[in-house]
């Protein structure tokens, strides 16, 4: 690889188990690169650790600053600008303190036996269907929904339907602008469906949050 190749496509590869080579060349070579972005976008790739510490920290790079008008984009905006630049109003009318409250150490210990129930069942029914098993669809997936679900206390909510949309969402493949749009559109239909009071539950983790979620209010 020479500077004449440069900018590059990023990401470099679509394997999250090893660091693409093209880093390693990059952190001897050029530490801030111009790249292309999924988006088509032009941006700049910091790849030293001093350099990812800098951005990281630095206000100038949140994800508010994604929703600003001229920025480029990694890929398709999964959410609209406005439900990001909302997340301030979120912190502040006191859901992040909720949510974190359901992740103390008190409440993990509370979780455990939920987990580990839940992850027996799903390794049992994968079992029973015989090999091969698809242990992102029939494990880590449904794993990682009903943990999620069952902090928020939204066990009523479409696990399928609302996995399918998270994995575009939090997800960096390709998607066109408008599929991302519809995605967005699909979530929230999801959510609103699963805070709906007749299909609510009394749960055990996070019912403040979810109280200040319908009222916008700050619970104490």
């Amino acid at each position: 690889m020479n500077s004449d190749e440069l900018p590059l496509r990023f990401p470099f590869s679509r394997r999250g188990d090893e660091v693409p080579v093209e880093c390693d060349w990059l952190r001897r070579n050029r530490p801030v690169a111009r790249v292309i972005t999924l988006a088509g976008d032009e941006a700049w790739l910091v790849t030293s650790h001093e350099l990812c510490h800098q951005v990281l920290t630095d206000p100038r790079f949140s994800l508010y600053a994604t929703a600003d008008d001229g920025v480029p984009q990694q890929y398709a905006r999964a959410f609209p600008p406005d439900a990001v630049s909302n997340m301030a109003n979120i912190t502040s009318a006191g859901l992040r303190d909720e949510v974190m409250k359901s992740l103390s150490p008190r409440k993990n210990e509370e979780l455990t036996h939920f987990l580990r129930a839940t992850a027996e069942a799903l390794i049992d029914k994968a079992m029973a269907g015989g090999s091969p098993v698809d242990l992102w669809a029939g494990y880590a997936s449904p794993l990682s929904m009903r943990l999620m679900t069952e902090i928020l206390g939204l066990r009523d909510a479409d696990e399928t339907a609302l996995a399918a949309r998270c994995d575009v969402a939090m997800g960096t493949s390709a998607h066109t602008p408008a599929e991302a749009a519809r995605n967005w559109e699909e979530l929230r239909a999801v959510m609103a469906t699963a805070l709906r009071p007749d299909r609510r539950r009394a749960p055990d983790c996070c019912p403040a949050s979810r109280r200040s979620a319908r009222t916008g209010r700050k619970t104490s």
